[in-house]
């Protein structure tokens, strides 16, 4: 077992090394307060183990604009965001004040937080709902940190978590489950094929501040958590 546990180090630390290194840019779109853009920075950051970049900011893309609930579509903003951005971001952060939509079932345009491509490259964060019942500049910036995180948690490869108070739960555009969040993941592991495990209070950001996400290891174990933890 020991020896498997070596193995499985030195594999990981050798994919860690070998990888190039993984920026995240952040992409102002329209006017965007200075205090809450280094908010994201400085969350993304603490939360993934990443360098983060602030690029100039640009204007909101016309082709966003759905007319009819006067507000920007969010899969557009995606789409801006992956063709305008330099390819040596990995991912990148749109971040607005203005509303964005996008389709959520049977609601053809369903205001939300923020969108990110599962899997992907893009994500987009909005403040314009994050001030939701009275709150203050404080809250509004601890909020936007949170949302930032779960967005750049999806494009990583990560689904939503059932568990409540992780920051990748689905918060089915309720500002309340925003709040309960705790800002840190917790998750469901697969291990050893079939069995599953609920893990609390373990940080992805080991994994993730590699740039290692679900594709790059088995679901026999494709999560970072300490291997005491393990079980078969």
């Amino acid at each position: 077992m020991r020896f498997l546990v070596i193995l499985f180090l030195t594999a990981v630390m050798a994919r860690a090394e070998s990888a190039p290194e993984v920026i995240i840019a952040i992409q102002p779109l329209g006017e965007m307060k200075q205090e809450r853009i280094d908010v994201a920075r400085k969350g993304l950051e603490e939360a993934f183990g990443l360098k983060v970049e602030v690029l100039e900011a640009k204007a909101m893309p016309k082709e966003a604009w759905y007319e009819p609930r006067e507000r920007y579509r969010a899969e557009k903003l995606l789409n801006f965001l992956n063709k305008e951005t330099a390819l040596k971001y990995r991912i990148v952060v749109g971040l607005t004040s203005k509303d964005i939509s996008t389709t959520k079932g049977e609601h053809v345009d369903w205001g939300i937080f923020g969108l990110g491509e599962l899997g992907g490259r893009a994500c987009v964060v909005s403040t314009f709902r994050l001030g939701a019942r009275g709150a203050d500049e404080k809250k509004l910036r601890e909020r936007l940190g949170k949302v930032a995180i779960h967005e750049v948690g999806h494009v990583k490869g990560l689904e939503h978590c059932p568990q409540k108070g992780c920051v990748m739960q689905d918060a089915e555009s309720s500002i309340a489950t925003v709040d309960a969040g705790n800002g840190k993941f917790w998750f469901f592991v697969r291990f050893c094929g079939e069995r599953s495990s609920l893990l609390l209070g373990e940080p992805m950001a080991w994994m993730l501040m590699h740039g290692l996400d679900r594709k790059s290891l088995r679901p026999t174990a494709w999560t970072a958590i300490p291997l005491e933890s393990y079980r078969c």
